[in-house]
């Protein structure tokens, strides 16, 4: 009866597991978008709706395979530039990475992240240390983003989201 028991549970929690594990790439956009939205944004013009917008069309426009399937930690980097009203953005992980922006006139696939190399890197290592100095050393002073960046990741068979957001740094002898 023992044994019995012992094994419901194993396949019980085994099942819990599996289905904790099986999110999609939507799914983590929305909760990233909530996570975001402040309690009184007019939720339909909200910046955090934009941006979930523009994560979602470029999901939808299957340029971002790697995000199909099992996903495995995922970085997100996203801003928003006020003058031009155009969300920049960049989806990676050890699977692959897809770049973006987007305006009014829909989503454009870019070659190249709008984010330095070593922004990226610091944000693959989650080095928040080192973003907050970087940020104080070599933020951009006139016309820099702040950067929004999100690490998802499991964590106990459950989908963990981290945000961090940053001035946008840019150092002239490292990162030309």
């Amino acid at each position: 009866m023992m044994k019995k028991i012992i094994l419901i549970e194993i396949i019980l929690f085994t099942t819990l597991v599996g289905c904790a594990q099986k999110i999609s790439f939507p799914a983590l956009s929305k909760e990233i978008y909530k996570r975001h939205s402040g309690p009184n944004e007019n939720k339909s013009l909200s910046l955090s709706a934009y941006k979930r917008n523009a994560r979602n069309e470029a999901f939808n426009k299957r340029k971002s395979s790697f995000l199909y399937g099992a996903l495995d930690t995922l970085f997100i980097m996203e801003s928003y530039n006020i003058e031009t009203a155009v969300i920049s953005g960049t989806i990676f992980s050890n699977k692959g990475q897809i770049n973006y922006s987007y305006d009014r006139k829909g989503i454009t696939f870019l070659k190249e992240s709008s984010y330095t190399n070593y922004e990226l890197k610091l944000v693959a290592k989650w080095d928040t240390v080192s973003i907050r100095k970087e940020e104080k050393l070599h933020a951009v002073l006139f016309g820099g983003n702040i950067i929004y960046a999100s690490k998802c990741f499991i964590n106990n068979g459950i989908w963990v989201v981290e945000d961090i957001y940053f001035k946008d740094f840019f150092d002239l002898k490292r990162d030309n």
